[in-house]
């Protein structure tokens, strides 16, 4: 099921804006900090996928 923020305008609205809020403002600093949880869930992800479910995965 996807994130209720992600279904709704107004919750992903206020979500950016808080996370705006939490750097004073700085998008860069809030696309950073977007970029570097999301690299932290890829890698959380990837420890707990099975590695034979990875490799038989059909190639794109």
């Amino acid at each position: 099921m996807a994130h209720p923020a992600l279904q709704n305008p107004d919750e992903l609205d206020r979500t950016i804006e808080l996370a705006l809020a939490e750097v004073e403002g700085d998008t860069l600093q809030a696309l950073r900090n977007l970029v570097m949880r999301q690299r932290e869930l890829e890698m959380e992800l990837s420890r707990t996928v099975s590695a034979g479910y990875v490799r038989r995965r059909p190639a794109a």
